[in-house]
């Protein structure tokens, strides 16, 4: 080129993972990193979870990105690690406050209607995992909820090689 014309642009480590080919965005990043809760950008070469309105990484474990539900999670409600704690009944979040159900420990009423109670087995529930809201989900495979927790079961090609069950099987292995 002409000695006049600007040098052409270079890839920086610190480029968001949405601009540009994914293999120079991405450069020193690992692959690897998933958030179902967000975006992931990479910067300095790590990545970094960004998370949507309602999630937040309270773990700093940036393989399982934007993990806690601060919308609905008794661990996590409204901020990281504020923990509901009750009297009696069971702790519950909702809209990031805590609150006390009536229901017993592993039910909860997660339609709202007080006509049925608590008719939902948060041990079992695919939709409301561990707690209301909390659905388990899994587009390379199916998943299934026991003990209150999300256990994903891969097709054929995938596997779950983050150990991250909020996303499933997000990894191709053929």
């Amino acid at each position: 080129g002409d000695a006049n014309e600007p040098p052409e642009a270079q890839p920086s480590d610190d480029a968001p993972a949405d601009e540009g080919p994914a293999s120079e965005a991405r450069a020193g990043c690992s692959l690897d990193c998933t958030n179902a809760h967000g975006t992931t950008s990479c910067v300095n070469g790590a990545c970094v979870p960004v998370c949507a309105t309602g999630y937040a990484d309270c773990d700093a474990d940036v393989a399982n990105g934007c993990e806690a539900n601060l919308e609905a999670d008794p661990s996590h409600c409204g901020t990281c690690n504020k923990v509901c704690v009750v009297d009696s009944g069971s702790p519950i979040c909702t809209s990031g406050v805590c609150g006390t159900s009536s229901c017993a420990t592993g039910t909860g009423d997660c339609d709202g209607n007080a006509g049925n109670g608590c008719e939902t087995n948060l041990n079992t529930s695919t939709a409301n995992c561990r707690f209301c809201g909390s659905a388990c989900t899994n587009a390379n495979g199916s998943t299934s909820c026991a003990g209150g927790t999300c256990k994903p079961a891969c097709s054929a090609g995938f596997g779950d090689c983050d150990g991250n069950v909020t996303n499933g099987c997000e990894t191709p292995v053929n």
